[in-house]
């Protein structure tokens, strides 16, 4: 609201500015018109895309050679229509009340239900368009699976898919599930899409909101214009921060300090060798055994050689590491 009076304020003072300079208001009408903004076009209808008609189905239990139970057949043929389920392409008659169904109605066979008449019987109390049937048979190192998809009201087998896989059967029943799908599928469309449900796709249309300022920098003068970008506040550039890499010199003392560090671990290791060859000497000193007292004179001297050894490496290197680190860059 207050938008479209500070427009209507605007537009009066632009007509008097114009009347006073000899332009007819006619003009300042015009100049009026121009700058109304029309009122949004309505939306339009959203667009629904068709649903394509799902068939009517309904799997029966497969059958086997004597390589299979029937706990497998069953199982097999839940997995495999649980697959169907998951392409959505079909609308399936859950087992349960497919055979809550066949109890009602009276329906008998014996054995398994694999000639074309007991399928189309079956399809026919089921009330659905299509059966499929399976059939499941091992030839050698692989299992081969048939899938028959069969027309109720014709009788007709419309189309057939096969899949094969070596392997034992608990290494190749997911695959020939979910592949013997996928195939029955494409089969019977061509590998054309399904769509599941009707989508509605309604037209966006984007609200235009011009503020006030708009229409005051419009009808501003070129000089008002100018004063205007000069009154807006200036951002300072963020500088940049330059990153620093360590000198030469630094690196070198960190490596001289961790010598330091060695030399003085291996000062400390011959020092407590010194103190066992003491001992040692003391021991076969007292023994009188002239042999065990040289080689143990021996050791000690060598003790004390590496100790002072490692002792000195260790004060050389940090002292000059120190001096480095704290040594002014350029020199």
């Amino acid at each position: 609201m207050n938008a479209k009076l500070v427009l209507i304020m605007m537009v009066l003072g632009l007509s008097l500015n114009l009347y006073a300079e000899g332009v007819p208001v006619d003009s300042a009408q015009a100049v009026s018109a121009s700058l109304s903004v029309a009122p949004p076009a309505p939306p339009a209808p959203p667009t629904t895309t068709p649903k394509a008609t799902r068939p009517n189905i309904a799997v029966i239990p497969f059958v086997g050679d004597k390589n299979m139970t029937p706990e497998q057949l069953n199982f097999i043929t839940g997995k495999f229509s649980g697959e169907l389920l998951a392409t959505k392409a079909f609308t399936l008659l859950d087992r349960g009340k497919m055979d809550f169904i066949l109890k009602e109605q009276g329906f008998q066979q014996s054995g398994a239900c694999n000639s074309s008449e007991c399928q189309v019987q079956m399809g026919q109390l089921l009330g659905v368009d299509n059966i499929v049937a399976g059939n499941i048979v091992k030839f050698g190192p692989e299992y081969a699976f048939r899938i028959d998809y069969i027309d109720v009201a014709s009788g007709q087998i419309v189309q057939t898919v096969e899949v094969s896989k070596e392997g034992d059967l608990y290494q190749v029943y997911k695959f020939i599930c979910s592949q013997g799908a996928q195939k029955l599928v494409n089969a019977v469309f061509g590998g054309a899409p399904v769509i599941e449900e009707p989508v509605a796709t309604p037209a966006v249309v984007a609200p235009v909101t011009l503020p006030p300022e708009t229409f005051a920098s419009s009808l501003a003068t070129p000089s008002q214009t100018a004063a205007l970008a000069a009154a807006e506040p200036k951002v300072a550039p963020v500088p940049k921060v330059q990153k620093t890499s360590m000198s030469l010199k630094r690196k070198i003392a960190i490596a001289l300090w961790g010598s330091a560090l060695l030399g003085a671990g291996g000062g400390y290791y011959f020092d407590s060798k010194a103190v066992g060859y003491a001992k040692d000497y003391d021991l076969a000193f007292d023994a009188g055994n002239q042999k065990e007292t040289e080689a143990a004179w021996d050791n000690l001297e060598l003790a004390k050689t590496g100790r002072l050894a490692g002792k000195g490496v260790s004060i050389g290197a940090f002292v000059v590491g120190a001096i480095l680190w704290f040594l002014p860059e350029g020199k």
